[in-house]
């Protein structure tokens, strides 16, 4: 509250003075803070006994106490609260039973922001239990706040210390007299010495419906509802009963629809390494072959999953031993297949030259969803250390990409982390390498790695994979294009036809001993 005197409408209107409005009586010639038939007329004026308009006689009022008070609260303050601010000189409240010997005060009201008033009934110290001890408070007609002056505190040699999440007002040993808490509506509240060392007592409370159902010896919810119905258990109060809902207690001892963990590391390393089977039935309705039963067979490695119709039970074990039987013919058939290659291509080695040239490049390519059985693409990489083959490879992805995309993307990280290395160890044998390039054909991947706006389409490569597009960008690594003929990682992802691949197995520089 800040007071200053206030000069009152002089009976005497100029010609010349400006056109205000009255929003209360919405006549001009006043505001809405000085009308008459809003506060009532001065003392020393009668209604019906006002001087005529272009009369000299000016009347002046005694000043009046204004405060101007900014009310920011977003929730309905209690009675008892008190809040710490600097727009008012003194402090204030509206309750009368907080103050005791209520004396008289010269200023008989104060003057809101907004324009309203408030009638100043008296002024007392407050010293009730529970309160804040404070000198000379004022006794304020309607005000719903209580308010605690800054300046007032400051004026009886005090200070006032403001931080993120509290107030603390000190004297001049800096032992704390009074403190408030920052409240939700963003207002500095005063809080009580005795509440600040009370210990907290937290209550647990439980649902009505799981407290009948822990009663009930963990009765069913059907259960429930029917003895709600026909109100076969005396005292069983009308329970507004949540289907579906299961305790943890029923959900342990019951095992009732819980699922396996997931597996933080797979415990298998290769196909047909452990095989998960299932047997279900009898079904109520027989199929029309006459089936009744079905056997599931999960591998745990691919997750590929053969399914068996049966008639009876006892037919388990035929159609499990069928399922190893032609397992075993199939692994057989392409263990074959590689012993035929190794043995026509055993006289085949890398030819290794001598050159000057020591720029380190790679090849990066990718199969999208080349495997039948689970659909995950393959990867492929070769380098080259000057003209001279030095490393290749050749792996699975972990995980099905959702586009070709997605999976020449996936290719080249792969290849580019693969290249870092081969610098960072050719740095310790002091072969120095610059930016390092590697070649890819598919241009939609390079497009992403130097392009670092988020598409939809894109949007969750760069989220799986932001390696490749950190190196594009600190320029470690660049990608180029080379047409689909001239990728020789293309013979490390799928099976090409014999004239493309005996022309990438010669660029490879993998040729015959009588070749040479």
């Amino acid at each position: 509250m800040l007071e200053h005197s206030v000069e009152p409408h002089s009976s005497k209107v100029s010609e010349t003075s400006p056109s205000w409005m009255c929003h209360h009586c919405n006549k001009e010639g006043h505001i809405k803070p000085f009308c008459y038939k809003l506060y009532g007329y001065p003392s020393q004026y009668q209604l019906g006994s006002h001087e005529p308009v272009g009369s000299c006689v000016k009347k002046v009022r005694k000043p009046k106490c204004v405060g101007l008070i900014a009310h920011t609260s977003l929730t309905v303050s209690s009675s008892e609260d008190w809040y710490f601010d600097s727009g008012y000189s003194r402090h204030m409240t509206g309750v009368e039973n907080f103050l005791d010997n209520i004396k008289f005060y010269t200023t008989n009201y104060v003057t809101f922001g907004d324009g309203a008033r408030g009638e100043i009934v008296g002024i007392s110290d407050l010293v009730s239990a529970g309160l804040p001890r404070l000198d000379k408070v004022l006794l304020v007609k309607g005000l719903t706040t209580n308010l605690i002056s800054i300046s007032q505190l400051c004026d009886k040699g005090l200070s006032v210390n403001f931080s993120k999440s509290e107030c603390l007002v000190t004297d001049k040993k800096g032992k704390v007299s009074m403190k408030g808490i920052r409240s939700k509506d963003n207002c500095y509240m005063w809080l009580s010495q005795e509440k600040a060392l009370l210990s907290s007592c937290l209550l647990s409370k439980e649902e009505e419906v799981k407290l009948w159902h822990q009663k009930l010896g963990h009765l069913n919810l059907q259960g429930m509802n029917k003895a709600i119905y026909v109100e076969a258990i005396r005292g069983l109060p009308k329970l507004n009963n949540v289907e579906g809902s299961v305790c943890g207690e029923c959900q342990v001892g019951k095992q009732t629809r819980m699922s396996h963990s997931r597996l933080e590391h797979q415990g298998t390393s290769k196909v047909l390494e452990l095989l998960h089977m299932d047997l279900m039935g009898p079904m109520q309705v027989s199929s029309i072959g006459g089936n009744k039963y079905v056997l599931v067979v999960v591998d745990d490695f691919s997750r590929f999953t053969w399914v068996n119709f049966i008639r009876e039970k006892s037919d388990t074990f035929d159609a499990f031993r069928d399922l190893c039987t032609q397992l075993q013919r199939e692994k057989d058939s392409g263990i074959v297949r590689i012993l035929k290659y190794i043995n026509g291509s055993s006289d085949y080695g890398i030819l290794y030259s001598h050159s000057e040239n020591t720029r380190l490049v790679g090849y990066g390519d990718a199969n999208w969803a080349g495997s039948v059985d689970d659909r995950e693409s393959t990867s492929g990489g070769c380098f080259f250390l000057g003209n001279n083959l030095v490393s290749w490879f050749s792996k699975k992805q972990n995980f099905v990409a959702l586009s070709i995309d997605e999976a020449e993307y996936i290719a080249a990280g792969s290849s580019c982390s693969q290249l870092v290395w081969m610098k960072q160890m050719l740095q310790e044998y002091d072969v120095k390498q610059g930016v390092l390039t590697l070649y890819c054909d598919n241009l939609s991947a390079i497009k992403i790695s130097k392009n670092p706006i988020q598409h939809s389409r894109t949007k969750h490569i760069d989220i799986r994979h932001p390696f490749i597009m950190d190196l594009v960008e600190d320029k470690i690594v660049t990608l180029e294009h080379v047409t689909t003929e001239e990728q020789l990682a293309d013979i490390f992802t799928k099976a090409l036809d014999v004239k493309q691949f005996e022309k990438l197995r010669s660029k490879l520089g993998i040729c015959a001993h009588e070749e040479l």
